[in-house]
């Protein structure tokens, strides 16, 4: 089994009966597998963080009583860490996913890994987050919220006639 699916495995098990959770991942993964090819960068990279992105969903609710991304941030990387030693994955790779699960609702970290996730997170969530922008077109909205070309383009081809151009 290759790493990426025993990440996926080890997610699975994490999150047990929450099928939510487990679905959201899945989404993301397949839409940051597009945009990490279609950008070159460190496809497995990309996937393993996918798969555990919000890994720190349960202990946020658990310990904050939110799952609010600031939580998830702080709660995630521990978890993804245990996740990622227990299958010997190298030290750069887990630093490097660490680093992403940390900011990924922040948006502070700027490297093309993690803006993959940025962006397969953001088009996932859609639905949910365009209410907070609805006062952006659709082009300002692609254009200021994600940050690949790839993203961008996935975005439209989904969402086109969505929101109000």
């Amino acid at each position: 089994m290759n790493l990426p699916a025993q990440v996926q495995q080890k997610m699975q098990t994490y999150f047990g009966s929450d099928q939510r959770r487990i679905s959201h991942a899945l989404q993301v993964l397949q839409i940051a597998e597009q945009i990490a090819v279609a950008e070159k960068t460190n496809l497995q990279l990309v996937k393993i963080a996918a798969i555990l992105h919000d890994i720190g969903i349960h202990n946020s609710q658990r310990r904050y009583n939110s799952t609010a991304g600031r939580y998830q941030q702080i709660e995630g990387p521990p978890v993804a860490r245990k996740i990622m030693t227990e299958l010997d994955i190298d030290n750069e790779t887990i630093e490097h996913v660490c680093d992403i699960i940390a900011n990924h609702h922040s948006g502070g970290m700027n490297t093309m890994e993690f803006n993959c996730i940025w962006d397969a997170d953001r088009i996932v969530n859609f639905a949910e987050e365009y209410p907070a922008h609805a006062n952006l077109t659709e082009t300002d909205y692609f254009d200021q919220i994600l940050r690949t070309q790839t993203g961008k383009r996935i975005a439209r081809a989904n969402y086109t006639g969505i929101i109000k151009s």
